[in-house]
C-alpha cells in the first residue's frame, strides 16, 4: 500500500491546490504518458481515493520501460514533450525506485534543454533503500520487516528435526544491503540468523566456508542471511561465477536464483530434476514417454474401475497394456498416489509385485521461475 499511498498524497494536495487546474494520472507509469492514456483523477470520487492508502499493488499500474539517453534516441522525449503541451502539464511526479528516478532525471534534463517549462518532482519508492537523499526510503519499512519475521519462521522450521542443517536466506538488495541487514531484527526475539553479509563487505569463500563449518559444529544447525548482491574483492558478483544469469523485464541481470547455483553446489553439473519449463535456462532431461492406454476393454474397465483424483498440473499415471493378474493389478493401484482406491476393494500386494514406476508417467508439468 505505500506506493498508492504516496500517489494519495500528491492527487490530493494537487486537487486542493488552486493554481492547479487538472491532475492527471498515467496508466502503467511512463507508458501510458508516451501512449496517450491518461486519467481525470478529478472526476474520482473522493472516498474511492481515500481507499488507496491502504490498497496493495500500484493502482495506477507500473511498467519496466526504460528510456535511452536524449543524446542517442529522442524518439521518447519528443513525444513526451507533445503530449505534456496537449494537456498543458507543469508538474510532473513519478512514483517509483532507482529506474523511475533515472527516468526523472532524462525528462526534467531534456525539458530544460528544449526550454519547456516544467517541474519534474520524483516520489522516492523503494524497498532497498538506496536512493540518494533519502534516510528511510518509503517501502523499505514494510520490507524489512517482512525479512525479520521471515527469518523468525525459517529459524524455527529449521529446529523441527534433531538432523544437521545448513540453510541460506538469500535477500534482495543489489548493492545496498539495507534489506539483508533487517535479518538482524528477528534477534531481537531470539530467532535471528547466525550469520549475515552483506555486499558492502567484500565476500570471501574460504572464510564464509570456515564460519559456516564452526557455527555447524557448534550448533548443529546454521541460518545464513545473504545479500544477492555479494562479491569478491576484485568486484566479481559471486552470482556471475555460475552459469548466466537471466535477465528481468528492464534488462538487468538477475542476480539471485538457486536454480543457477545447483548445479556447482550439487556436483551434478545439472539442474534439480522435474523442471519442464521451455522458459527455463536450464532444462533437465526429457520426460520419460507416457505408456499408450489400454485397448482391451476389460483392460480399461480394470484400470478405470478405482476413482481417478484430477488436479490441474499434476501428471497423470495410466495402466500399461501388458497388465498382469488381478491381485498385481490391485497392488500396483494400491501404490499409485494420484488413485484413490475404495477400502473394501483393497488387495494386499501380490507376492513379486512392484509399484508403478516413473517410467510409466507422462511428461511432467511443474515449471520453475529461475
Amino acid at each position: 500500500a505505500v506506493i498508492n499511498a504516496s500517489a494519495l498524497g500528491v492527487i490530493r494536495t494537487a486537487l486542493d491546490t488552486d493554481c492547479i487546474t487538472r491532475v492527471l494520472g498515467a496508466a502503467n507509469g511512463i507508458q501510458g504518458v508516451l501512449e496517450d492514456r491518461l486519467y481525470d483523477m478529478g472526476q474520482e470520487d473522493a472516498g474511492e481515493l481515500e481507499l488507496l492508502r491502504y490498497t496493495p499493488s500500484s493502482a495506477l499500474g507500473s511498467c519496466r520501460y526504460k528510456l535511452a539517453e536524449p543524446s542517442q534516441d529522442d524518439t521518447d522525449y519528443r513525444r513526451i514533450l507533445e503530449i505534456f503541451r496537449k494537456y498543458d502539464v507543469r508538474y510532473f511526479f513519478y512514483n517509483g525506485g532507482n529506474d523511475s528516478m533515472d527516468t526523472c532525471n532524462k525528462i526534467s534534463k531534456y525539458m530544460q534543454s528544449v526550454g519547456y517549462a516544467c517541474r519534474v518532482i520524483g516520489v522516492p519508492k523503494t524497498i532497498d533503500n538506496d536512493l540518494n537523499g533519502t534516510d528511510h526510503c518509503p517501502g523499505f519499512g514494510s520490507a524489512a520487516r517482512y525479512i525479520a519475521t521471515t527469518c523468525m519462521e525459517v529459524q524455527r522450521d529449521t529446529h523441527v528435526y534433531d538432523n544437521g542443517t545448513i540453510t541460506v536466506l538469500e535477500i534482495m538488495g543489489r548493492h545496498a544491503g539495507w534489506l539483508a541487514g533487517s535479518a538482524a531484527l528477528a534477534a531481537w526475539a531470539g530467532y535471528g540468523p547466525d550469520l549475515i553479509y552483506l555486499p558492502e563487505v567484500d565476500f570471501d569463500m574460504e572464510r564464509f566456508l570456515a564460519d559456516v563449518h564452526q557455527v555447524y559444529q557448534a550448533k548443529n544447525k546454521c541460518l545464513i542471511a545473504v545479500s544477492e548482491g555479494i562479491h569478491r574483492a576484485d568486484g566479481a558478483f559471486i552470482a556471475k561465477e555460475f552459469p548466466p544469469p537471466p535477465t528481468t523485464a528492464s534488462a538487468t541481470p538477475s542476480l539471485g536464483g538457486w536454480r543457477r547455483c545447483w548445479p556447482t553446489f550439487s556436483g551434478s553439473g545439472s539442474p534439480p530434476p522435474r523442471c519442464g519449463a521451455s522458459s527455463c535456462p536450464y532444462p533437465s532431461a526429457a520426460a520419460p514417454t507416457a505408456r499408450p492406454r489400454p485397448t482391451s476393454t476389460r483392460r480399461f474397465w480394470r484400470a478405470r474401475r478405482p476413482w481417478r483424483l484430477r488436479s490441474p498440473g499434476i501428471p497423470t499415471r495410466w495402466w500399461p497394456s501388458g497388465a498382469p493378474g488381478r491381485e498385481a493389478t490391485a497392488a500396483r493401484l494400491c501404490w499409485n498416489p494420484w488413485i484413490l482406491w475404495p477400502t473394501r476393494k483393497r488387495r494386499f500386494p501380490a507376492p513379486g509385485s512392484t509399484p508403478m514406476g516413473t517410467a510409466w508417467s507422462s511428461p511432467s508439468s511443474t515449471t520453475c521461475s529461475p
